[in-house]
Formats: structure tokens, sequence, C-alpha cells
């Protein structure tokens, strides 16, 4: 996946999450749905899950620094393993889990 190539539109139902379509390298398009998003030193971040996971019982958890450059929304992945699992175990916490590995 690139953090350019993604398209943002809202699910039709009584949530409202936003889904987040990303293109990977290969020109497959993959679904997520961003669950939380919050701040962490000054930057922005926002936890997300593929869109076919919702409802089961299995639930992957992506965290990318997150922001808005000329009215459109970005996300790109956290690059520094450090700041990685600190994001990781924050959007783990605020989602009401326990503390994993990335």
């Amino acid at each position: 996946m690139t953090d350019h190539d993604h398209n943002t539109d809202e699910l039709n139902d009584d949530e409202g999450l936003a889904v987040i379509t990303f293109e990977n390298e290969d020109g497959e398009t993959i679904e997520f749905v961003q669950l939380i998003a919050f701040e962490y030193e000054d930057s922005e971040y926002a936890a997300l899950t593929p869109a076919a996971n919702l409802g089961t019982e299995e639930v992957e958890l992506f965290v990318f620094s997150t922001g808005v450059y000329e009215d459109e929304r970005f996300f790109t992945p956290v690059e520094d393993d450090d700041l990685a699992q600190r994001v990781f175990d924050i959007a783990v916490q605020l989602l009401g889990g326990t503390d994993a590995e990335v």
C-alpha cells in the first residue's frame, strides 16, 4: 500500500465509520475502516482495520500517521518501530483492549 493512493467514503450504517480505500502495488483495492483517531505528541494517528473483518472475532489493527494536506486526508505508515509500538499500544488501550505487539 502506498500512503497517497486512498479514497475516503462513509459506510451506510448507523455507526458512520469512515471507510478508507487503499490501492496496493498490484492495483488491488483494500478497504479499511477507521476505528479511532487520536493525538500523541502533537501528531495525529488513526487506527484502521480491514473492512472485511468487521463483525468477526478476528480484528487486525493498523495504526497510521494521518493529517490533511490541500483539503485531502492522508495516511502514512509509522516508520519508527518504537513510535509505532507506542501509538499501537495507545490505540489498543483506547479501543478497550490489552497491549499487543505490532
